[in-house]
């Protein structure tokens, strides 16, 4: 560990003992700031997104050739543009925007998933990185084959400095090596800043030509109340089984909805989240609540 910190490896596993644990340089904020609206990523996993450029989920051959190489072979499919219309309410969550996205979009295609196999480019481009991250890692569990978020410049702005001031509180532990790697990090963020400020290189923007293979606007307006996402394991239609969820509004189970497992920590959760459940766990007086902590390396 000492010998990879050395080389620009910053972890959780301090080779000094001495700054906090699980403080690290995380792939969500890595990516924040390393990866820019115009990168193509591959990664060896089903949930390889972010919250800028497009990422393609691979298998772990695909990803061996393109480091060995420089190059990778893969189709490219086509889009599905998704645009929003109206306002989320205040007391609405943002999952339930994603949730309200598939539901919606099932609705207008008849049960056809159209975004099954395909990108998904998300016109929401008020989304800062960490709601924006949220809804393209969504999409695998939508079997997309990758996913795009169109930001605008005062948002990707935002995005930075937030990216920016938790590479700083890092910084501020002493986590940062003798390459400063972390530095780097913040300068960098700041060179893309200067970069949008200026109009040099603004945010990424589609083509006015772009063909979609569909398109779907989500009306934010009709999402009032949270909803609830379950396996579609009795769809009639063996063969739409488990590409998709079952999205129904909260009062459809009329209380009765029992939840025996909760699991905070999935790839689609941001601090945002985070904070929302340590509000929950504070409200709650004499829980039963039986905990158990799981670590993924």
């Amino acid at each position: 560990m000492k010998f990879m910190n050395d080389f620009g490896l910053i972890t959780a596993r301090d080779p000094k003992a001495s700054y906090h644990s699980m403080t690290d340089v995380i792939h969500k904020v890595l990516n924040d700031i390393t990866v820019d609206e115009w990168a193509i990523i591959i990664g060896g996993d089903s949930h390889t997104r972010m919250s800028k450029g497009v990422a393609f989920g691979a298998d772990s051959g695909t990803v061996a050739l393109a480091l060995a190489t420089g190059e990778a072979s893969m189709p490219i499919p086509e889009s599905v543009k998704v645009t929003f219309k109206g306002e989320m309410k205040e007391h609405m969550d943002f999952r339930d925007v994603v949730h309200a996205t598939q539901a919606q979009m099932l609705q207008k295609f008849g049960g056809e998933n159209v975004f099954q196999g395909r990108i998904i480019e998300v016109h929401i481009g008020t989304l800062p990185a960490d709601q924006a991250f949220t809804f393209t890692d969504w999409t695998a569990e939508m079997k997309a084959k990758a996913s795009i978020c169109i930001s605008e410049d005062d948002t990707l702005i935002q995005s930075l400095e937030i990216a920016k001031g938790r590479i700083q509180i890092m910084i501020d532990k002493g986590m940062d090596n003798a390459r400063q790697v972390l530095q780097g990090l913040i300068n960098r963020a700041d060179k893309r800043i200067a970069e949008i400020k200026s109009g040099e290189k603004p945010a990424l923007t589609p083509d006015e030509n772009a063909k979609y293979y569909a398109e779907v606007v989500i009306d934010l307006d009709a999402i009032v109340e949270p909803m609830i996402a379950d396996p579609d394991v009795n769809n009639e239609d063996v063969s739409k089984r488990y590409t998709h969820d079952t999205i129904r509004e909260l009062s459809y189970y009329g209380g009765g909805k029992k939840v025996d497992l909760g699991f905070v920590g999935s790839c689609m959760v941001h601090k945002g989240d985070l904070k929302i459940v340590s509000q929950m766990l504070k409200t709650w007086k004499n829980n039963r609540v039986k905990w158990s902590s799981a670590h993924r390396s």
